[in-house]
Formats: structure tokens, sequence, C-alpha cells
């Protein structure tokens, strides 16, 4: 893998963390509670919106609750490291799914 590829995959995954953590923030800014999003199924658009912002969120979500439990005590450091990597990839699918949609509406050229 060259540096350029290693470089792209990089930004990736850091679009899709910093994603991720926007939009947890502006959860935690505008709701007050951090790290408890829960699909709401009062209607269909609602359930669809929650559903795609935890879509977002989700490594937010597993990063901030995995660093919680392992400080308690709750689980061990090999479990926060999986936890990381699945936030890893995770990002790295969200991040290439904002990637598209900038490119697509225009905001960056690819």
């Amino acid at each position: 893998m060259s540096i350029l590829q290693s470089g792209i995959i990089a930004m990736v995954i850091a679009s899709g963390f910093v994603t991720a953590a926007m939009l947890g923030s502006l959860a935690a800014a505008v709701g007050g509670d951090d790290r408890s999003f829960r699909i709401t199924l009062e209607t269909p658009s609602k359930t669809l919106a929650t559903f795609v912002f935890c879509m977002f969120a989700g490594p937010y979500l597993i990063v901030g609750n995995a660093l919680n439990f392992w400080k308690q005590g709750y689980i061990p450091a090999s479990i926060l490291a999986f936890c990381g990597f699945i936030s890893i990839v995770w990002s790295f699918c969200s991040g290439i799914l904002v990637l598209q949609l900038l490119s697509l509406s225009g905001i960056i050229a690819v």
C-alpha cells in the first residue's frame, strides 16, 4: 500500500470520526444527555431520522460508552480495544458515505 493510499484511508476514517463527534456533541448540547441516544418509534419520519442520526453517531457512542465502562471496571482492556476497532471500521464506512455525499453535492471534488 502506498503512502497516498494510506493517507486516503486515514482521511476517510477521520471524516467518519469527525462526523460522529460533531453529531454526538450536537445531540449533547441540544438534549443535554450525552451518549444515550435512542431510536424513537413515534412516527415513521422520526424513526428514520433517529436511525440515520444513530448510524452516523455510532462510533462516538461506542468509544464514549466503552471508555466509561472501562474506567468503572466493567470491561477489560481487550474489550476496550475491540470497541475501538469496531469504531474505526464503522468510521471508515460512514466516512466513505460522508465523502460521497459531499462529492455528489459538489462541495468537494474527487
